[in-house]
């Protein structure tokens, strides 16, 4: 799997996608790992982790590329936290748990949070209550698919929202609000989540045309007919701009959306299986750039 640096120029467009952004520079090739990354966070401090969940580790890289080091845990998800920890959404058999490094050297980790059915995408809000998603669909009657950590409470988790099968997930500060996205949904929908009010779930956009859904009942077809390709979106991201970065790990792209309007466009495509995306941070010569 490559791990993607830079704004990125679209290629071998599929037929019915969105159309290419304007002036994406070209790809570089940043790192290269021999199994399977999946997620990744910047610790602002001049190191990259990566979850490696092939190789059942986190990873961490320095910003001239090289291999840092690698710590041994089966994390999916993974986020640094606003008490400069690395948090990791962790496997362990039926239910999951949540770990935190024990400094900001991110060598050693305690529990933070366990017991719920959730292991895939991590986001802290405002008041440091950590929101965690889970898109395993099967059984579907197994609840909840979002839940809420609360700062002051974390062995207490709260079940937070009914959304099905969420994955990716990302704060925006400016409105208060967590965005998230449905792989299992045909019409590849991004939506905004609030985190004062569980039940109020809007719908940013959908980015293909939709006519079927793993989620129970009735389904009814959404988005644009010119786009029928399901995109399984995977990760979010929020740029400095505002501007929200999807990467799509069924349909290999890279897409940037307006939530402000629901427009979007392709960063890049022909990607294989992207599933995460970061802008950088305190990371040498690199902030500010696209990492997938």
């Amino acid at each position: 799997m490559l791990l993607l640096a830079s704004f990125l120029t679209p290629s071998a467009m599929a037929q019915g996608t969105q159309e290419a952004c304007p002036n994406a520079p070209e790809p570089q090739l940043f790192f290269e790992n021999e199994s399977s990354l999946e997620n990744l966070a910047f610790d602002g401090n001049g190191s990259l982790y990566l979850s490696d969940a092939g190789g059942a580790r986190i990873l961490r890289v320095s910003p001239d590329g090289t291999l840092a080091g690698a710590i041994a845990l089966d994390a999916h998800g993974i986020v640094w936290g606003p008490d400069n920890r690395l948090y990791a959404a962790v496997t362990a058999g039926e239910l999951n748990d949540i770990q935190r490094s024990t400094d900001a050297s991110a060598t050693a980790f305690e529990v933070y949070s366990k017991g719920m059915p959730v292991f895939n995408g991590m986001a802290f809000d405002g008041a440091g209550n950590l929101y965690v998603s889970d898109d395993n669909i099967v059984p579907p009657e197994q609840p909840p698919d979002l839940v809420r950590i609360p700062a002051a409470n974390p062995t207490h988790w709260q079940p937070w929202s009914d959304v099905y099968g969420p994955d990716g997930l990302v704060y925006d500060a400016a409105s208060d609000a967590l965005y998230t996205v449905v792989p299992a949904d045909q019409s590849s929908p991004v939506l905004r989540l609030s985190t004062t009010d569980p039940a109020k779930v809007e719908v940013v956009a959908y980015l293909s045309y939709g006519i079927a859904s793993l989620a129970p009942g009735y389904h009814d077809p959404q988005g644009d007919p010119s786009y029928p390709v399901p995109k399984g979106l995977d990760d979010l991201t929020l740029g400095p701009d505002g501007l929200l970065y999807i990467a799509a790990h069924l349909s290999g792209e890279l897409l940037r959306l307006d939530p402000a309007t629901g427009s979007a466009c392709v960063l890049a495509s022909g990607l294989e299986e992207p599933s995460s995306v970061r802008t950088a941070h305190g990371f040498g010569t690199h902030n500010g750039k696209l990492f997938v």
